[in-house]
């Protein structure tokens, strides 16, 4: 989300069996935006995306091959990460 603000519903903690067990977690629930609150937001990401699939400036094609060489470069396993 824009703002920061987790899904309603969230809980921040440790899974069951993590290393820092001994560790006791710690939960936070956050309340559901209410509608007049995620209209702007919704808003906001829709006018953010239109904005990036106009963008005509070539920067990702430029950037693409050079992020995926480096991605490809640092994999932890024998496997490749993308197809061809």
């Amino acid at each position: 989300m824009c703002s920061g603000v987790p899904a309603a519903g969230y809980v921040r903690g440790m899974a069951e069996g993590s290393v820092a067990s001994n560790v006791e977690a710690q939960r936070v629930v956050v309340p559901e935006p209410t509608s007049s609150e995620q209209r702007p937001r919704n808003e906001a990401a829709r006018l953010l995306l239109r904005e990036w699939l106009a963008d005509e400036s070539g920067y990702d094609e430029a950037t693409w091959p050079i992020a995926r060489r480096a991605i490809e470069a640092h994999r932890l396993s024998t496997r490749p990460r993308f197809d061809g």
